[in-house]
């Protein structure tokens, strides 16, 4: 009793337990003590007793972190010290730590130490001291990789908490209103996305809100001449701003890298392929880009495609081709004035038309945009409830790969009306980007690869920095310093190039982009 009044004293319990056996939960817990005895481990709350736990064995450290009691005790099959032997003949403890979910029943985490000193926590981790002299790291795994190794009972177990959460924090029964582009394609990609929330949100309601925007409505110039920097957004962000819609799908690509203020990227979905795709004309069927006659002329309204294969194909001409896919198609398909187009793969195939693809172009052939093939959920970035909802549809490797894209070309001042195009892979923990620029007609360029190590556990970051953003992202359940590490990247990669002479070659090619 640390004040002088006189509390009244209830006396839950009289129990003894060894130096270091007893622990505080955190305040999810109730702020429940902790005592644990030989036989079972009894938890205290502030006016009544709480659940006890049999785990048997002599109890040496009792902790609590993050939601995990953890118990380190003595191996029953190792043979205890001598009391007369010398320390140099004295065989070390052996020592069992286990890590144990109270709430869902089950152990996290088990193994056996030599003669352990202590377990701290500190900076996110656990560690265990041991006495000689090294200190070992514990690091929580991610919630998919969890999932994974608990099997499909337990995901739905944590389903059912999400969803509990869920309705618990406003939502229940609400409409949540999503915008979208009026094409098919659009609606096709924001249909996949409700249909994902709705697995998620039983109890919640969504409703489609279809527009037209800009670049929907100006189809008789490439889009590089337009000069908007969201010409498929816009509209559809201003309809955010007055509350009209909760959230926006667009396709990744076409967002720009620096967004207005007020609004966030609340979910990445899991990357589609991103390379671009050719489709060929019905009498060219199974001719590939390098087959094709002299002069053929292929279609794209990208500079980036164009740029790229001019340099690859020279035999080719390229030609701006405008319009949705089903428009495209059916100028390639209906008349003769192209031999083939080039498509985004993922567009293809989120329609149906995976087998209209002729030919996919490697990294070797053309490096894809910024963010192709995957979707992006926008919101508004103080909506709270609506962020956390979309947060769960993020894909951690598709976040890092795109972060470390936007992060080049927003250093790069890059856009449509430049050729700037990129290639990502995540592997063994390694963030590889690849970034390159290139002239109007490809004959001149610049282009390189750099790497960054991504492998950061995810901490307990809450606090004023929660909603960080990274080139426009926000995600909070992916580890920040993971972020920061591919946000870095894409600038370190950007100023490379720069300091190469990629800044003359923009310019130029945007120069002579208006000039056209």
């Amino acid at each position: 009793m640390l004040s002088g009044k006189d509390y009244p004293r209830l006396e839950l319990d009289t129990r003894g337990c060894g130096l270091r056996c007893s622990t505080l939960s955190d305040p999810s817990q109730d702020l429940q003590f902790i005592v644990a005895g030989n036989e079972c481990v009894y938890l205290y709350q502030p006016d009544e007793r709480g659940p006890c736990f049999a785990f048997e064995g002599q109890k040496l450290i009792v902790h609590w972190y993050r939601g995990y009691l953890i118990i380190v005790s003595k191996d029953r099959k190792s043979s205890p010290k001598s009391e007369f032997a010398g320390s140099d003949t004295q065989n070390s403890d052996k020592q069992i730590l286990n890590v144990y979910d109270l709430c869902n029943k089950f152990i996290a985490y088990s193994s056996v130490f030599d003669d352990v000193v202590d377990v701290l926590a500190e900076w996110g981790s656990l560690y265990v001291l041991t006495r000689d002299g090294k200190i070992h790291a514990l690091q929580e795994k991610d919630t998919q990789t969890k999932l994974e190794a608990l099997g499909l009972e337990k995901s739905i177990a944590m389903e059912k908490t999400l969803r509990k959460t869920q309705d618990e924090n406003g939502l229940k029964n609400r409409v949540i209103r999503v915008g979208t582009r009026k094409s098919q394609l659009a609606r096709i990609q924001t249909d996949s996305v409700v249909e994902m929330l709705r697995k998620r949100y039983l109890n919640l309601h969504f409703e489609i809100v279809a527009m037209s925007t800009t670049g929907d409505k100006i189809l008789d110039t490439a889009l590089s001449k337009i000069g908007e920097k969201s010409l498929f957004t816009k509209e559809l962000e201003n309809a955010l701003e007055r509350n009209e819609v909760d959230l926006v799908v667009h396709s990744l690509k076409d967002l720009p890298t620096s967004l207005p203020p007020g609004f966030t990227i609340g979910a990445i979905c899991k990357r589609e392929n991103p390379h671009d795709a050719v489709v060929f004309h019905p009498k060219n069927y199974e001719e590939t880009l390098n087959s094709l006659p002299e002069k053929s002329v292929i279609g794209t309204s990208s500079l980036r495609r164009a740029a790229q294969l001019k340099r690859r194909f020279p035999h080719l001409e390229f030609r701006d081709i405008r319009g949705n896919l089903n428009t495209r198609l059916k100028k390639l398909d209906e008349k003769e004035d192209f031999s083939a187009i080039i498509l985004a793969a993922a567009g293809l195939r989120r329609m149906g038309w995976e087998n209209r693809i002729g030919q996919i172009l490697n990294p070797e052939d053309c490096l894809y945009a910024v963010g192709q093939g995957a979707l992006a959920v926008e919101v508004r970035a103080r909506d709270e409830e609506i962020l956390d909802m979309v947060s769960a549809l993020h894909d951690g490797e598709t976040v890092l790969c795109c972060i470390a894209e936007r992060a080049f070309m927003r250093h790069l001042e890059g856009g449509c009306s430049v050729p700037v195009a990129v290639s990502t892979m995540l592997k063994d923990s390694q963030l590889y980007l690849t970034g390159a620029v290139y002239s109007l007609d490809g004959s001149d360029s610049l282009k390189d690869t750099m790497q960054t190590d991504v492998n950061y556990p995810q901490q307990n970051e809450e606090g004023p920095n929660d909603n960080t953003q990274y080139v426009g992202i926000t995600a909070k359940n992916i580890p920040r310093h993971a972020q920061e590490a591919a946000e870095n990247l894409g600038v370190e990669l950007a100023r490379l190039l720069l300091s190469k002479g990629a800044k003359r070659i923009l310019s130029v090619a945007k120069q002579l982009n208006d000039a056209r």
